[in-house]
């Protein structure tokens, strides 16, 4: 029997800075020298993977000898859309040139748009050449980061018919069975970008007998994490309408230097399937391998999603499941906020957007939960008294 989720207030995860105060007007030489060691060092060592960066950078160390010399406040580099006609063929060209070996080596649908940014850059379109290109160089740069860039390959990468194939084989085994994912379509939202949604847990075990993952917060792609080293791990490209969900296995703690491991759960794209045939993993052969499901609901509009999910750990037949909804809502700027929550307080999760146009990671949330397994559990808010009489308490159980 699957536990009905804790409830819980709406909350945001929009951080403010505080401004720095001034410094002394004296120490700026002093400064600016500093300023030029350090930013000439990052470039240096981001040009050969991020030339985008390393551009910004260039820009900065042009800026810091500028006012060093005294020659005053330096000419920015002019836009893309300010250049010349020639000079913007030529940089589409170069970047053309840097992606290729990408392209070459994945092909499909990033092929498809190396062909596109060519062909509009080839007919005088080079705002559109310009929007392609920074999209492959997006992708490159999510599938070069590290073990994870395999989930953005196999999301984004297909072509659409390939792509419709994956999702109609439902839930799909990994190496092993030691993951197993799937793959649904959303309403498209260009810009949008790509989204993840982490689910991990922070200590060595869940409080229990099964293992933990043991970390905390990091950019679950960008970092080099192992996939192992979350639960569940959720992508969703905005720009295709592209999402998969993959999942973990569930291992037991080491007991006299052994572990057991089984594969995660099948998974359904709707909240009212209970019960599934799971013949991946029907060990028996007879071809009838009921098994409990792990359950994702995602709704899309151009500018909101909202996420359903109901899961359980693999090991444990019946068990207290893990449930929440989240909606997140897109701003002006085209970053994605969290605007409503209502979620078992377990295990953590991590939401995260990464956007052409944007090389950092903008981080929409990071709830750490409360790190064990009995922040799952269903609690019943009991009916307040009349008059004076003190509010009866929240105690844990099903109401």
């Amino acid at each position: 029997m699957r536990c009905s989720p804790r409830g819980g207030p709406g909350r945001t995860a929009e951080g403010r800075r505080a401004g720095r105060p001034g410094r002394d007007s004296g120490q700026a030489t002093v400064e600016y020298v500093g300023a030029v060691v350090l930013v000439t060092a990052a470039l240096l060592l981001l040009a050969p993977a991020a030339p985008s960066v390393a551009d910004a950078v260039s820009g900065a160390v042009r800026q810091a000898f500028c006012a060093i010399s005294g020659a005053g406040s330096c000419a920015p580099r002019p836009s893309f859309a300010n250049l010349s006609p020639s000079a913007r063929a030529a940089a589409l060209a170069e970047a053309e040139r840097r992606s290729a070996p990408f392209v070459d080596r994945y092909g499909g649908r990033f092929g498809q748009l190396a062909d596109a940014a060519r062909a509009a850059r080839e007919a005088g379109d080079y705002e559109e050449a310009k929007r392609l290109q920074d999209l492959i160089d997006h992708y490159s740069r999510l599938v070069g980061s590290g073990p994870r860039g395999e989930l953005v390959v196999d999301l984004a990468g297909p072509r659409a018919r390939e792509f419709a194939d994956l999702v109609g084989q439902g839930t799909i085994a990994g190496p092993g069975g030691r993951t197993n994912r799937r793959y649904f379509q959303v309403q498209p939202s260009p810009g949008g970008g790509l989204l993840v949604m982490d689910f991990f847990i922070r200590t060595p075990t869940s409080g229990g007998l099964l293992e933990g993952d043991d970390r905390e917060f990091q950019d679950p792609l960008l970092s080099g994490l192992p996939l192992d080293k979350s639960r569940v791990i959720i992508l969703l490209d905005r720009d295709t309408g592209r999402g998969t969900i993959v999942q973990t296995e569930t291992c037991t703690r080491s007991a006299f230097g052994r572990t057991f491991c089984n594969e995660p759960r099948p998974i359904v794209l709707d909240m009212g399937t209970l019960l599934v045939n799971d013949r991946a993993n029907d060990v028996t052969g007879e071809g009838v391998n009921l098994d409990v499901p792990n359950q994702l609901e995602v709704a899309t509009d151009d500018d909101s999603i909202t996420l359903r999910y109901d899961a359980l750990n693999s090991i444990t037949p019946l068990g207290i499941s893990v449930d929440g909804t989240f909606t997140l809502r897109r701003d002006l700027d085209g970053r994605y906020r969290l605007v409503e929550e209502d979620r078992d307080d377990y295990p953590a999760i991590g939401l995260y957007q990464y956007r052409p146009s944007d090389p950092r990671t903008h981080v929409i949330d990071e709830d750490p939960g409360t790190g064990v397994l009995p922040g799952a559990l269903p609690r019943c808010d009991l009916p307040d008294l009349p008059g004076p009489l003190p509010d009866l308490p929240t105690l844990p159980g099903p109401c």
